[in-house]
């Protein structure tokens, strides 16, 4: 496997969304245990799904162009 900047940024997108969902279900559930470290790891979530998305459309507009 090539470890392109498509490949990377799919696999960022993909743990940002994993994440993400994970810990703000876990946010929102009836028995709340540690508020404050599942936010962080949501944040966490979010900043690999927005890095993710930026590099796979980078790679998409780089195969598209060569």
């Amino acid at each position: 496997m090539k470890w392109d900047s498509l490949t990377i940024g799919g696999t960022m997108f993909v743990a940002g969304f994993l994440l993400t969902t994970y810990h703000a279900a876990q946010m929102f559930a009836p028995k709340r245990t540690n508020v404050a470290s599942h936010l962080a790891w949501a944040l966490v979530g979010v900043g690999l799904f927005q890095i993710g998305s930026n590099l796979a459309a980078s790679g998409i507009h780089d195969r598209i162009g060569s």
